[in-house]
């Protein structure tokens, strides 16, 4: 921002605050999981209108996950990267239902792991479920102290 003066120094300046922040931020990131790490983390409130801000929403690759007839509906009225977030974790929701039907337990998150949450989907909310722990083996009975009962006679 050297040599600049005025509202060109405040642009320039807010505009490399918001490169910072992104760098810092979305370390990591591919795609469109780098833009909305950058909505969400770095351009929202008084960020929104710096020109780094302004950039055209990424197209996804192509996945073989979302069904073309997934329903959306879920996501009326939601804005900017709001959308995004809503739609994607939809159409995992859709996925989901149409490659993992009749699975159970860890089968089926295995199944929404490697069927529809992988590659531009990864980074999706419905994604981000915690793995299936086996149920913990119960600890052995206490043996029962039966020092009380002698000199017990019978049942």
């Amino acid at each position: 921002c050297n040599g600049c003066s005025g509202s060109q120094c405040t642009s320039c300046r807010e505009n490399e605050k918001v490169k910072c922040c992104f760098e810092e931020n979305c370390k990591g990131c591919s795609g469109e999981q780098c833009q909305n790490c950058k909505q969400d983390k770095c351009c929202s409130g008084d960020y929104s209108w710096v020109a780094e801000c302004q950039t055209t929403p990424i197209t996804p690759a192509p996945t073989p996950a979302p069904a073309p007839e997934c329903d959306l509906s879920a996501c009326n009225g939601c804005s900017g990267s709001q959308c995004t977030s809503c739609r994607e974790n939809e159409k995992v929701k859709c996925c989901f239902e149409e490659n993992c039907k009749g699975c159970s337990g860890e089968q089926c998150q295995n199944c929404k792991q490697d069927k529809c949450c992988s590659g531009d989907y990864s980074w999706v909310a419905e994604c981000q479920t915690t793995p299936i722990t086996p149920a913990p083996t119960p600890a052995p009975a206490p043996e029962c102290d039966l020092s009380a009962c002698n000199g017990c006679s019978g049942s």
